[in-house]
């Protein structure tokens, strides 16, 4: 939770950056300029790349320089989603810094974290009815390399059927013992996967690095070890080419623009656009966007236009700030695309200068928000100035 830096406004007002916006290429880009100031400090972060919604998703639960726990709840709740890739920062500084990490102490490190979430997102997906969520998995350092890594589709299968049969176990709703026998087998399997993976690794340093002094070792790099993995294997590495360093958000001029991928329904004669799922993330990735949910009988949404008639009243001491609505009675899948928000009815969307990415703020108040609050939030930049995000 971050707190403005105006004291008027510290009781009142809480911004909760839920959601990176990429105005960049893609998740690798996102995710390397979100890390380069998230882990800045030393703790680990894990964040989910959404394509559909070219959204990047703070996931973390608590972190520290070695370790991270991570989010199931919001984590299931983005696995109706088609792809997600997930992210997560290497904060040290060695020649094992671009690897996953592995031991053979029972934890399940990077390769069983990875089967985890496949474990929770086919719960998830059984549980609803839907689709799973393809899951791509990467490490970021802090030099910007990128290192994909994952299980072999016969493994992920296998994970998967544990749980999807651990949903049925919930549905069933079979005694306690029975899911937490369930459920300890899963994680067994979990912690077997790391611990493979670490006996496979440790093997090859022997292999390659007779020295001692393995921060000096030529071949111990991604490249190699992922050559030296066989089809029998059940987990993959590979290095990618990341954003690196010196990398920059691409140019406003060498993208498209967000308006080339609305399908806009009706645009209204208050300048309010009528959105699709498909061009919500387009809509939001340039900021300064506000866009409300709206359904005549759903839960925590307001009918259109009663919705339309609120943003245009918050709006109207800032009218750089682009509106629009997405009618979740017409498309409800809507609902999945940013479940996370606390209310969905009213999500605003800035660039916050600190990162140069689009985040989506949570704007919590002690009652309903006021046009003179939404300006100094998108048209005063001294608000934005004395943030701390």
């Amino acid at each position: 939770m971050h707190r403005p830096g105006i004291g008027v406004f510290a009781a009142a007002l809480f911004l909760y950056p839920l959601f990176a916006i990429a105005e960049q290429v893609d998740g690798n880009t996102a995710a390397t300029a979100y890390f380069g100031h998230a882990c800045a400090e030393g703790a680990e972060h894990v964040a989910v790349y959404a394509p559909a919604t070219r959204s990047l998703i703070d996931i973390t639960a608590n972190s520290s320089p070695r370790t991270v726990a991570w989010d199931a709840a919001k984590l299931e709740q983005l696995c109706p989603l088609p792809q997600l890739s997930v992210y997560h920062c290497h904060t040290t500084h060695d020649v094992l810094t671009p690897f996953p990490s592995g031991s053979d102490d029972g934890s399940p490190g990077d390769i069983g974290a990875a089967a985890e979430m496949e474990f929770t997102c086919a719960k998830a997906a059984a549980l609803s009815g839907r689709s799973g969520a393809t899951l791509v998995h990467r490490l970021v350092t802090p030099q910007g390399e990128i290192t994909e890594y994952g299980l072999t589709s016969t493994v992920v299968e296998t994970i998967r059927a544990q749980g999807r049969n651990f949903a049925r176990l919930l549905e069933n709703d079979a005694p306690r013992n029975n899911l937490d026998a369930a459920y300890a087998a899963a994680e067994r399997s979990f912690s077997d996967l790391n611990a493979a993976y670490f006996t496979r690794f440790v093997d090859f340093a022997a292999t390659n690095c007779r020295s001692a002094d393995i921060e000096h070792c030529g071949a111990l790099t991604v490249e190699h070890f992922a050559a030296s993995l066989s089809s029998d294997d059940r987990m993959f590495v590979r290095a990618e080419t990341g954003a690196g360093p010196a990398a920059k958000p691409v140019a406003a001029a060498s993208s498209p623009s967000p308006a080339d991928d609305i399908t806009r329904i009706a645009l209204q004669p208050d300048g309010v656009a009528e959105l699709t799922p498909e061009g919500l993330g387009a809509f939001v990735a340039s900021g300064s966007a506000m866009v409300g949910f709206c359904a005549q009988d759903a839960n925590d949404l307001r009918p259109c236009a009663e919705t339309e008639t609120r943003m245009l009243r918050l709006a109207v001491s800032c009218p750089r700030i682009r509106l629009a609505i997405l009618d979740q009675d017409k498309y409800p899948d809507a609902k999945y695309l940013y479940p996370i928000a606390k209310d969905r009815s009213l999500l605003l969307f800035g660039k916050n200068p600190q990162s140069g990415l689009n985040e989506q703020f949570n704007l919590t108040t002690m009652g309903e928000p006021t046009p003179a609050l939404i300006s100094l939030l998108f048209c005063s930049s001294t608000f934005f100035g004395a943030s701390s995000f």
